[in-house]
């Protein structure tokens, strides 16, 4: 099975998804929405207002640079965020937009790989429906989805990289995931996946839709968004708490369960903060944003990080 070249979509908000780099959609002018703001650390207000970014007010067009990066990553799970001129007229064609999908999806990955890395994960890019808001797309979206699809499945393949399409609200979501399906059999979007799991897909989705499915989860989960697996939690809760690796060298061969009591022992408080702010973080995974997408009411967890 292929490692990359896919294209992920989910519901929620781009601003809080844990990936290696994410567009911020704006104008010649750099005009920014009310709802992307507070991304750039503008005081939100209800009206769109020229970027705000280092003290200057950034009013000038950007020339022939249609994206700029505005932040580069400063850790393994602090994406690049990149701002690009998107909007245009209501005149513009749709396929403006799928050409800027597919130019940023290269250069965002371009980037990421100028970066050393240990990881052998391909990176993972996220943009949302751009020009749907204010980009001049907003009153032709079936139309924008149908060419912006392909456009980012291409680019996904062409640059060995993930995608993901954060979609805001139900309607949106749904509509995405109506034009992949319809796009399915032209762009072998399933082509990865043998047919015994394809099959298994289906035989879940239609749990799904009857409300019948309960998503069972683990620690596994939230790896992608930088929180650790018991083994790495306990170490790190030790040192917090002050033992020495010497200390934690002689528990580290028992059970995580019997270690986490030694460590918590005439130091519960101690603990618990420890553990919680561990377990703390701004940005979910691409598969919290898989699952929580899903029509489905029950979740059953050993998980109680705040994802």
């Amino acid at each position: 099975m292929a490692t990359s070249g896919h294209l992920y979509i989910i519901q929620g908000d781009i601003k809080k998804i844990a990936c290696d780099a994410w567009l911020l959609p704006t104008s010649q002018n750099y005009s920014i929405t009310t709802s992307f703001q507070d991304a750039v650390g503008m005081t939100v207000s209800n009206d769109s207002r020229p970027l705000e970014w280092g003290g200057v007010k950034w009013t000038e067009p950007g020339g022939d640079r249609n994206f700029i990066l505005l932040k580069a990553s400063q850790d393994l799970h602090e994406p690049d965020l990149w701002i690009g001129n998107i909007g245009v007229s209501d005149l513009a064609p749709v396929e403006h937009f799928a050409e800027r999908a597919r130019e940023f999806v290269q250069i965002a990955c371009e980037t990421v790989r100028t970066r050393e890395t240990k990881s052998n994960r391909a990176p993972l890019i996220a943009v949302n429906v751009m020009g749907s808001g204010h980009g001049g797309g907003r009153n032709k979206r079936g139309e924008l989805l149908r060419a912006l699809m392909p456009s980012l499945i291409e680019s996904a393949r062409e640059n060995k990289c993930d995608v993901v399409l954060v979609t805001y609200g139900s309607v949106m979501y749904s509509a995405a995931n109506s034009v992949r399906n319809s796009l399915a059999s032209k762009l072998d979007v399933w082509r990865d996946l043998p047919e015994e799991l394809i099959i298994e897909g289906d035989r879940l989705s239609e749990f799904a839709r009857k409300s019948e499915l309960v998503v069972f989860l683990g620690a596994g989960v939230s790896r992608d968004a930088g929180l650790p697996a018991w083994k790495e939690l306990l170490h790190d809760v030790a040192i917090d708490v002050g033992i020495t690796e010497e200390e934690f060298h002689e528990i580290e061969k028992l059970d995580p369960r019997d270690q986490a009591t030694l460590l918590s022992k005439d130091r519960e408080d101690e603990f618990r903060k420890a553990v919680s702010n561990r377990l703390s973080s701004e940005r979910y995974s691409l598969l919290h944003g898989l699952l929580s997408s899903l029509p489905v009411n029950e979740f059953v967890t050993t998980n109680f990080d705040n994802l």
